[in-house]
This record gives structure tokens, C-alpha cells and sequence, in this order.
């Protein structure tokens, strides 16, 4: 699933999954995520954003104010923990520190 060592069905989809359960964004945030699960040994950039840009093309995320958010509020994996207790702690941050990031992509 590492977007830099792969592009297809499956990793388009974990991308999207991380930015539903973290989102709202923005890109070099999900480089940091994407550093922290797969490791600093790649270059997630360049792949992040073909990533992005099929994901946007057909309608799955969108950006606003370069935040990605996604537009499809079900997680296309299952996953052996829960994601939902992940997220919150992000909307939790969000609402104590940034509450306009997740009010202006339309997460409330």
C-alpha cells in the first residue's frame, strides 16, 4: 500500500482512508503520515499528488485552501483497529486548536 512504491486500486483507496480517518490535510501533512507508516526511506511527494489527482477526478476527495477532505465518509478497508477513536482525536484537535480547518471544508 506505500503510494511511493505502488499506484493502484488498493493504495489509491488506503490514501483516501487516511485522509477520512485524519483530514482535513494538507500535502505535506500527509507526507508526515505517510513518512510514520511506511518510513523516510522513499519520496512520497510526487506520488501523494497522482494519488490525489485520481482521487479528486473521480470525485472521492476534494481540496479546499490546499486541505484535502473526503467526500466519501466510508472507509473502503476494514481494519484490525478502530479507525473511528483514530479520527476523533484529530477532530478533537481540530476543534481545540483549528476549529475553522474543519469548518471550512465542511467536516461539521
Amino acid at each position: 500500500l506505500d503510494p511511493s512504491n505502488n499506484f493502484n486500486k488498493d493504495s489509491v483507496r488506503f490514501i483516501h482512508d487516511i485522509i477520512l480517518a485524519c483530514g482535513p490535510l494538507k500535502l505535506n501533512e500527509l507526507i508526515e503520515i505517510a513518512i510514520k507508516i511506511f518510513g523516510k526511506d522513499s519520496f512520497y511527494r510526487k506520488e501523494l499528488l497522482k494519488h490525489l489527482g485520481i482521487l479528486m477526478a473521480i470525485k472521492i476527495i476534494s481540496c479546499k485552501d490546499d486541505f484535502y477532505y473526503s467526500l466519501y465518509k466510508q472507509y473502503y478497508f476494514k481494519y484490525d483497529f478502530d479507525m473511528d477513536s483514530i479520527s476523533s482525536m484529530f477532530k478533537v484537535f481540530f476543534l481545540k486548536n483549528n476549529l475553522d480547518r474543519i469548518k471550512n471544508n465542511g467536516n461539521i
